[in-house]
């Protein structure tokens, strides 16, 4: 799980996790893309189901968070609210 943290943080961030000299497009549409919370959630949520969703979601918040990168944990907050909302939704 810690690597699809790694790799959906690096999304976040606007980087290819494969290719680390690829400069950031923060403007670019590419970019919004990636760092659409309910996209990402989305994605989590299809290759973990919902619970371990949240958790890969709460593991990158808290990597953010060491790392002092105030951006990604904004964006992992937003997917963790997206994710939680499903799981409501789910038990109603």
């Amino acid at each position: 799980m810690m690597a699809q943290t790694r790799h959906t943080a690096a999304m976040i961030a606007g980087q290819n996790p494969l290719d680390h000299d690829l400069p950031q497009q923060h403007g670019s549409r590419k970019s919004r893309m990636q760092n659409d919370p309910k996209e990402i959630a989305k994605n989590l949520i299809q290759e973990h189901g919902l619970d371990d969703a949240l958790s890969v979601a709460i593991e990158g918040a808290i990597d953010a968070q060491r790392a002092g990168d105030n951006y990604t944990l904004s964006v992992w907050r937003e997917i963790k609210a997206v994710i939680r909302k499903h799981i409501t939704e789910q038990a109603a």
